[in-house]
């Protein structure tokens, strides 16, 4: 279910890292360094990453960015990172130090989290811990997305999501190198609007088992274990959920993803949405076509092969089918229908001179209500109150008579008052 991050290889670039922890956190004293690595990682990592324990027994996690590029992203998150860890029930990294190489890279030292890394594809449908791994990112995607305002991390509504979409499968698509019946799919499912009506929230943005970070009271029983981390923020901002479903939806079995959406759609502060598990089927699909082209675009013939052939695979296996719909999971406790409307009142009741229809039905009686006596209107009563004391008394009486006899849908005239 789980596996250690850390590998005991002592490599150049760990001993430089080390010096670099010296120069960030003042008074540490680096007695033991090993490279982090982890096989549930996806895709290719942009930063270099060691453990180093110092001569007090502390750890501390290292990470320099390989390119400017991962640097500015990694600088950029270090505001919200502040800001998001006093609203999650889990750990996330607290800078504690920085130092900046030749180059202007600079490295980040965090003190080390407890835990180990979550194999996603292992983790048992029903149990425990699948139902906290939905509740660690409803938790995620409930924090105020005005936080992310605030410290100036990109921000996607939803429409922009899946522009960016299309512009990766129209890249794609030009390349001529995606099978026609994936290309067919996802072009179907890119234009069902219905799929691009969700609500952006924060989201972690690069989630796989690698980041989730878990600890145990017994090894041996899974249900003694719970998440107590989460790391590799670089890619937070406010955008689609499914991104951070994507992983679980292409590693878990059906039943263990279903129980993370149950448990996802219960701990969430808003509505679950509806298409929330389809989309992330596609996203993952797509973010296997955008690994290919990085892969093609590399020259990278090793990984552009296997890739070409993941592809492939998932052509026959689906094809020109869309992912099977999985609507959101029914509440736990079901809404009963309440109809507030009054009950039907015969229409018979309302004339001039009867009670009023409410009484009638309070009472509950069968028979109809017996009408009061008539009332001998005059011209003043009867008539237009802007044509009182005009003199028209013999144009008024008869409009009020063939107002009595004809039939009104409308409101019953109110009583003229004696």
């Amino acid at each position: 279910m789980v596996r250690a991050d850390t590998v005991d290889v002592v490599t150049p670039r760990s001993l430089t890292l080390a010096a670099l922890a010296c120069a960030a956190v003042p008074g540490t004293a680096p007695v033991s360094v090993t490279e982090l690595s982890c096989p549930y990682r996806q895709g290719v990592d942009r930063f270099h990453t060691c453990v180093v324990t110092d001569s007090q027994g502390a750890r501390w996690v290292v990470r320099l960015p390989s390119d400017a590029v991962a640097d500015a992203r990694q600088d950029s998150v270090l505001p919200f990172l502040r800001l998001v860890a006093r609203r999650l029930p889990m750990q996330v990294p607290s800078p504690a130090g920085r130092m900046a190489v030749r180059d202007g890279r600079g490295a980040i030292v965090y003190p080390f989290l407890a835990g180990q890394s979550l194999n996603l594809a292992a983790l048992p449908p029903r149990s425990t811990l699948t139902a906290a791994v939905g509740r660690m990112l409803a938790a995620v995607h409930n924090v105020d997305r005005r936080i992310v305002d605030e410290v100036a991390l990109p921000s996607y509504e939803a429409q922009d999501c899946r522009r960016r979409h299309i512009a990766d499968f129209d890249r794609g698509a030009a390349t001529r190198k995606i099978p026609t019946s994936l290309l067919s799919r996802w072009e179907r499912l890119l234009d069902d609007v219905t799929l691009w009506r969700f609500a952006p929230t924060v989201i972690h943005g690069r989630l796989d088992g690698s980041r989730i970070l878990i600890a145990a009271a017994d090894p041996e029983d899974i249900d003694t274990a719970e998440v107590v981390g989460l790391t590799g923020w670089d890619a937070a901002c406010v955008g689609d959920p499914a991104r951070d479903f994507t992983e679980i939806v292409r590693c878990c079995p059906p039943e263990t993803a279903d129980t993370v959406m149950e448990a996802y759609a219960m701990a969430r502060a808003e509505p679950a949405d509806p298409r929330l598990y389809d989309r992330a089927g596609l996203l993952s699909e797509l973010q296997l076509m955008t690994a290919f082209l990085a892969a093609d675009a590399a020259q990278d013939q090793a990984s552009s092969a296997r890739l070409g052939a993941e592809l492939a695979a998932l052509a026959d296996r689906v094809g020109d089918v869309d992912p099977p719909s999985r609507a959101a999971p029914e509440p736990l406790f079901p809404t009963v229908a309440v109809d507030f409307s009054p009950p039907p009142v015969d229409e018979g009741l309302y004339h001039a001179g009867t009670v009023a229809p409410g009484a009638a039905v309070v009472a509950g009686h069968d028979a109809a209500p017996t009408p009061a006596p008539p009332v001998q209107l005059d011209a003043r009563q009867a008539g237009d109150p802007g044509d009182a004391g005009a003199g028209n008394e013999t144009e008024a009486i008869p409009k009020a008579a063939d107002a009595a006899a004809r039939p009104d849908r409308s409101l019953p005239p109110q009583r003229p008052t004696p």
